[in-house]
């Protein structure tokens, strides 16, 4: 029984290996089905199913502040005070909130104040923190839609291709929804001219039964010398005002990922409490250097708040650089 045993064993160490070969020098077929089921992990697929990814606050003169947060069942409107450690999860009803002006629930599936990106509501909107009207990318340019009347107002008019308002694209990941910060009263929106004139372009053929098809988006590279560059600007909505930022173009950067859209939402822009200024970070292409800025939504200007690099030395032929 034993002698058996061991005979059985060594039979199938020896057909182990084979097997393992004979698999091996067979190639594995992938099918468009294998394609279809490794799309449905990718990040437009998978982002919307994570909740409670980022605190964009809203500070608040007396130190508070709000911020809106996406739950499966919606959007809600935290009001947070540091000093007491209290948490509200603000209605309509409910006194603290109204006594301090934050809005409300925002619709389900929109980002409360209206800070757009990957997360748009339905529609590809932005929704303002009083939930009246919705900001959306037609043509280039930046509109907005009256909620109750569906009312359509242009704001901006000389976004062109590759140099239209509020665009959502990063090359490596794009999205029809606008970026786009709304102000706490809900009368002016931050957003950007996204240049990407010059840059070089990413082709994508669908090779399914019959003609084939043709993506083709603008996607800058490591090493290339065009990249996406941003003019930030601010419009006043009910005047059509659009203020252009009196300074360079940032680079398309954050300083919390390689694109100005994290986690559903454009990183590093913050509204004062009052409307009247407009805090935000400008991050360098290699993300060594950034600077904190303030500005004036009024006048345009803008003045630097901070600073903070790193210096970086190589050695060449001709010395340290």
């Amino acid at each position: 029984m034993r002698s058996r045993l061991l005979f059985a064993a060594a039979v199938l160490a020896l057909a182990v290996p084979l097997i393992a070969r004979q698999q091996a020098a067979t190639p594995r077929v992938v099918t468009a089905a294998d394609y279809a089921r490794a799309e449905k992990f990718l990040g437009a697929a998978t982002t919307p199913l994570v909740y409670n990814l980022t605190v964009q606050p809203t500070w608040l003169a007396d130190g508070t502040f709000w911020y809106g947060s996406t739950t499966a069942a919606g959007t809600s409107t935290i009001l947070v005070d540091p000093a007491a450690m209290r948490r509200i999860v603000c209605t309509p009803e409910q006194a603290d909130c109204k006594a301090a002006g934050v809005p409300a629930q925002a619709a389900a599936g929109t980002p409360a104040g209206g800070r757009g990106g990957g997360r748009g509501g339905a529609g590809n909107q932005a929704l303002s923190p009083d939930g009246k009207r919705a900001a959306f990318i037609r043509d280039n340019n930046l509109w907005v839609r009256d909620v109750a009347t569906n009312q359509e107002i242009q704001l901006t008019t000389d976004g062109v291709k590759d140099f239209g308002y509020a665009t959502n694209n990063a090359g490596w990941t794009k999205s029809d929804a606008p970026v786009v910060v709304w102000s706490p009263d809900s009368s002016k929106i931050a957003t950007f001219q996204h240049d990407g004139r010059g840059v070089g372009e990413m082709y994508l053929y669908n090779t399914t039964t019959g003609h084939p098809t043709l993506q083709a988006w603008k996607y800058p590279l490591p090493g290339d010398e065009k990249i996406f560059m941003i003019e930030r600007v601010v419009i006043d909505v009910p005047t059509k005002k659009v203020t252009r930022l009196l300074m360079p173009p940032d680079a398309h950067r954050s300083s919390l990922c390689d694109h100005v859209v994290c986690g559903g939402v454009w990183a590093d822009v913050h509204w004062a409490a009052d409307g009247r200024q407009l805090a935000f970070v400008s991050t360098s292409r290699d993300h060594k250097q950034a600077w904190m800025r303030l500005a004036d939504v009024a006048t345009g200007e803008v003045r630097q708040l901070h600073y903070d690099g790193v210096d970086t030395f190589f050695e060449s032929g001709n010395g340290r650089v």
